[in-house]
């Protein structure tokens, strides 16, 4: 979730998404709703971001 933050702040959708992808499908915030409910958040927000993107 740290590498997420980081690269979110930097404005690397790419890097940000996959480092949050990566923190939901560990498990590690299951039993953390609000965290996961942050996570989910942004994993949608970065995916639009970076499916409107150009090549």
């Amino acid at each position: 979730m740290g590498l997420g933050l980081a690269e979110d702040a930097r404005q690397r959708a790419a890097a940000a998404l996959q480092a949050f992808e990566q923190a939901l499908a560990s498990g590690a915030y299951d039993g953390r709703e609000s965290i996961r409910r942050y996570l989910e958040g942004r994993v949608d927000a970065l995916a639009r971001r970076t499916e409107n993107r150009e090549p």
